[in-house]
């Protein structure tokens, strides 16, 4: 269900729209190292994403291992897989 907070000023024009970035959570990916989705609300909306630690709450943040990019509507991602980490989930969304 929509929600959200608009403002106007006197002559109607708006002030303040919190439907315009309130977060919509859409999917996570597979627990795989590498691969890419394709997010079509990301055509026409802003996207957010937050990469999910492993089982072992480390994280494959450094760069040496993990790659990410956002082209478009598609989400890559790829992880080196190496003896200090386990495949990566990322979660994503839109505003």
């Amino acid at each position: 269900m929509p929600a959200g907070l608009q403002l106007l000023h006197s002559d109607g024009s708006i002030d303040i729209d919190t439907s315009t970035g309130i977060p919509r959570y859409l999917g996570i990916t597979p627990n795989v190292y590498s691969g890419s989705i394709v997010v079509p609300e990301w055509e026409t909306q802003r996207p957010w994403f937050v990469i999910v630690r492993d089982m072992y709450g480390r994280s494959p943040l450094n760069v040496d291992y993990f790659t990410m990019d956002i082209s478009g509507t598609t989400l890559s991602w790829n992880l080196q897989p190496s003896p200090g980490y386990q495949p990566t989930r990322i979660q994503y969304g839109c505003f």
